[in-house]
């Protein structure tokens, strides 16, 4: 049975409390050979709360496109993803190379004003 592979997982920054991520989209089998015309590549993305990846958690599940958006994360939290592809006949690939993503809250900004005296 031949399996697939993701190259180069990205997190790109996105609106606030939200993590970007795209990939490189499947075309080919991890042989080399290229995907017939009729398949259909689909992507499950999953997040962890520590490097080890221990306890993921799927976030985004049968997407076709290679992107995702995250819009459930918390700030002061550091996320890291990794990213599966599968098709019906397949099992799913090796995990992506895994991206990190530190969530930073809003800044406010303050003007203050500043008087000279000469």
């Amino acid at each position: 049975m031949r399996t697939l592979i993701i190259f180069f997982l990205l997190c790109l920054p996105a609106q606030a409390a939200s993590v970007q991520l795209a990939w490189d989209a499947v075309t080919s089998y991890e042989d080399g050979v290229p995907l017939e015309e009729e398949k259909i590549v689909k992507y499950e993305v999953f997040r962890a709360t520590n490097q080890s990846l221990n306890g993921a958690i799927r976030v985004g599940f049968d997407l076709t496109a290679a992107d995702y958006t995250d819009t459930t994360v918390v700030p002061k939290n550091t996320y890291y993803y990794f990213v599966r592809a599968y098709l019906i006949d397949t099992l799913p690939s090796e995990n992506s190379n895994v991206a990190s993503a530190r969530i930073w809250p809003p800044f406010k900004t303050a003007i203050r004003s500043v008087v000279i005296v000469r």
